[in-house]
């Protein structure tokens, strides 16, 4: 298995899938369609802040996003929300995407925005390997921590989370308006020290 910190233009597709398959319970009820998700995630991977997992075969296996002062892996623009939606349906969905999903971070703190392992390949280690280069990444860029959210129904992702070091911080209980919209209660704020 091999760890790399770019993501290469052929791979873009597979990282989008992947990213969808893992976020689609969570951002369906805000961006329509499967397919809807798939073409906002895939115009807006930026492959600089990206960390990519390949098995010995080169097949793309596992993707984490980050950001950190105003870096961002996954830039959704309201120009993409547009051009997906339309106008008027764009910038409603991009409303609710900043309603829901806070974007400004602590600048001492590599953000994880998304830690996401093909099916076929979970439990293998490969979640774990993607944190230990954010780890890196985070340690170069003389940062402090780094942190994430996870949904509070995703309880193998809290404790491989809690496996490696990450402990919570805080917990955010949704309204029940917000919950029924993206399909979880409330989520764990958690971070690292490095």
């Amino acid at each position: 298995m091999r760890i790399n910190r770019y993501l290469n233009k052929g791979y873009r597709s597979t990282a989008a899938m992947i990213l969808v398959q893992a976020f689609k319970s969570k951002l369906l009820g805000i961006l329509g369609t499967e397919e809807q998700l798939y073409e906002v995630i895939l115009k807006s991977i930026d492959a600089k802040h990206i960390v990519v997992a390949r098995s010995s075969e080169g097949e793309l296996i596992g993707v984490a996003a980050y950001q950190y002062n105003g870096k961002f892996t996954l830039d959704i623009t309201l120009s993409t929300m547009i051009e997906v939606y339309g106008f008027w349906r764009g910038i409603q969905k991009m409303f609710m995407l900043f309603t829901h999903f806070p974007t400004k971070r602590d600048i001492s703190t590599l953000y994880v925005d998304a830690l996401a392992v093909d099916n076929r390949f979970r439990g293998q280690g490969v979640g774990q390997l993607l944190l230990k280069e954010i780890e890196k990444i985070a340690i170069e860029e003389n940062l402090s921590f780094v942190s994430l959210d996870v949904v509070k129904e995703n309880t193998r992702a809290k404790e491989l989370y809690e496996k490696v070091g990450f402990v919570e911080v805080k917990y955010e209980e949704l309204d029940t308006k917000s919950s029924d919209r993206l399909g979880f209660s409330g989520y764990y704020y958690m971070m690292k020290l490095v």
